[in-house]
Formats: C-alpha cells, structure tokens, sequence
C-alpha cells in the first residue's frame, strides 16, 4: 500500500520522521525549518512578492521582470496550496487530505492545468501557458520528503516551462502568490536570506477592482463576502508579519504609480540589486506588459487611472464592507476613511438572492 504523504513536521521534534512515518490526512513531509535543505541554501535567496488580490502585486513584479539580476516567475505558483497544505486565504482555501504520491504528483499538476485555463477568472496572468511536458518531467523528479528543496524545485521548474531555460546561476528567483503572505514565516525559515515586498492598496479600490474582477462573465453584482474575507486574511497577515518575518518590506500601491522611480530604487535598495532604467517599464517574460486591469484596457507603462476609478463606482455597501475587513488598514497606511450612509440599499444589477445574501454577510460578520 502507499504510504500517505504529510505536511509539515513540527518543530521541536526530537527524532526526525522518516519516509516511512508518514502521517494520514496531510500533504508532504517537510524538514525542520532550521535544517531548510542543503540544496536550497546553495541557490540565491527568492524574493516573495506577496498582496490580495488586485492589490499591485502583478504590477511591482511586471517592473522587476527585466532586471538582470532576477529571474522572475511570470505565473503565480501557489506552492502551498498545490502541494495540497492548509490554506486559510479564503480565495486559495485548501484543506489537505491523505494522498499517495502518485496521487499527490497528479493533483498538482492537475490544479496547474487549471490555474492557467483559459476560462480562469482569478488568472493572475491571462494567457499564459507552461510548456506542462517540461514542467511535468521536472517535477517528478523532485523529493517530496524535503520541502524547501521541492519548492526551489518547483519554481526552478516552472521558470525553465515558462521561459524555455532554468534561471541563470546568481539570480535571484521572484515568485508572487496571493496566498503566501499567510506563509511568509515559513518561507522566511524554509529560505534564510529570503526576501519579501508587501504591497497594499487602498481597500476601497482594491474592493471595487475585485468587484469588477467578478463581473467579468457576467454584468450582475456579485457575492462579495468570499473575496472580502480573502482580503481580511492578507491584511491580518500583512500585520502579523510585520511583528517577526525578517527582511520585510511594505509598500502602498499609490506609491508606486505616483513615483514610480523613489519606490523602485528603494525596492532595489531592500533586495540588494543595482538600481536600472527596466525598473520603470512594466514586461512580462520580457515584452511589454498590457497589465491584467479590470477595465480590460491595455496600457503602456504605468496607469495613474486605477488611483481615483474607484471613487466613481464605490457603492455604500462595498464601502461598508471595505470598513469591516480592513479597518486598521486605514489609518496604518493613511487611507481617508469614508461613511457608509446606506449600506442596506440595494445595488444596481444584485439579484434578490445574492442582495439577501450579501446583507447577511455583512450583519453577521461572517
């Protein structure tokens, strides 16, 4: 019989598990983070670009896609939820459960088929095709009883699919997800030296940009509160993180549109590369990025537009449910708060149901 395959060993363990003592309903064996893989440590520390949904991170890691000292990943690649571990971001929620190894090789591939279908509609990078043969044979080849060597692995894997050739020796890989801020400690222990950008946006815009976001299969309002709730996740853990992950840097998504340049050289400044004029045009694999907004128009360089769009099309109940989630997020970060006059009245195109729906969410908090 297979064995199962679990996820995370403690710390504190004083015996080490061996291939053999796998533990039921988790995913992947994983070692101390203390002993974070020999081969791991050989490469240059990643950089994780970590923010919610529709927070600029897709932008930030555009501007850093042709620095010569990086490589960076053009596909978000979910590393924890893929390798079937418990995510809380309500957006990315898994639960792990018992999988053989076979099994486990086949659902990450499986979810990676799917993240880059081409009727996703969370697609951070619409498009977007691995060459899955490469990405497939070299991630069966990886050792699944040590994590932090899977996960270099993994994204040296997913460079090599993406972009046709491993990255280049002394680069550092960049990797961004939506989820990974909730594992941001883990990846700090997993990868000593590693570095990690936090970029945050207003919550008001980046709730309307999610709105709109789902509305692109249909006109109607959508449910809102499962996506909300995925932004309460990041901000808790963009607060939590910044108590104890090393090497942590936040930054405003207004910041970076307004004067792009400043926060770029401070951004070069925190990751330890020479500052260069490609820190200031948006690419993706190299060609010029057209950018993945809502408003489903195509630019050229940086959009000041997305800064004040919001204003217009902010509706009380999302402004309500905006001062729910992220209330500390104002006045951490200097975002003027604004008063839900009406936040029970119905918005134009919701559905009775979802009308219904949404109101619960808000009264109930949940």
């Amino acid at each position: 019989m297979e064995p199962t395959i679990y996820t995370g060993r403690q710390q504190g363990i004083s015996e080490p598990l061996t291939s053999r003592e796998y533990i039921p309903g988790h995913a992947l064996a994983s070692p101390h983070p203390g002993a974070a893989g020999t081969k791991a440590a050989s490469h240059a520390p990643p950089v994780f670009l970590l923010g919610s949904h529709k927070s600029g991170s897709s932008l930030l890691r555009s501007l850093l896609d042709g620095h010569p000292e990086l490589a960076v990943l053009p596909k978000e690649t979910h590393l924890f939820q893929f390798t079937n571990h418990w995510v809380d971001y309500r957006r990315r929620r898994n639960v792990p459960r018992a999988l053989g190894r076979q099994d486990f090789f086949d659902q990450l591939l499986r979810q990676i088929r799917q993240d880059t279908g081409p009727d996703n509609p969370y697609a951070d990078a619409p498009g977007f095709r691995y060459r899955m043969d490469v990405l497939e044979a070299r991630l069966r080849r990886l050792d699944p009883d040590d994590m932090p060597s899977f996960f270099l692995g993994y994204m040296r894997a997913a460079h090599e699919a993406a972009l046709g050739a491993p990255p280049p020796a002394g680069r550092a890989l960049v990797e961004k997800s939506v989820e990974h801020a909730e594992f941001a400690y883990v990846l700090a222990c997993y990868f000593p030296g590693a570095r990690f950008i936090h970029i945050v946006r207003n919550p008001y815009a980046t709730l309307v940009a999610v709105r709109r976001m789902l509305q692109k299969r249909s006109s109607r309002f959508p449910y809102l509160w499962p996506m909300a709730s995925s932004l309460h996740n990041s901000y808790h853990d963009l607060f939590t993180n910044r108590l104890a992950v090393p090497n942590y840097l936040c930054l405003r998504f207004e910041d970076l549109v307004c004067d792009t340049e400043a926060v770029m050289r401070k951004v070069a400044a925190f990751l330890g590369i020479g500052y260069q004029p490609t820190l200031l045009q948006p690419t993706s694999m190299g060609r010029l990025w057209s950018g993945n907004s809502t408003s489903n128009q195509p630019f050229e360089g940086i959009s000041r537009r997305p800064l004040d769009e919001w204003k217009e099309q902010i509706s009380d109940y999302e402004i309500a449910l905006a001062n729910h989630v992220a209330g500390p997020v104002f006045e951490t970060f200097g975002y003027r708060w604004k008063e839900a006059r009406h936040p029970y009245r119905r918005v134009k195109r919701e559905r009775p149901k979802t009308y219904a729906a949404n109101r619960m969410a808000l009264w109930l908090g949940v």
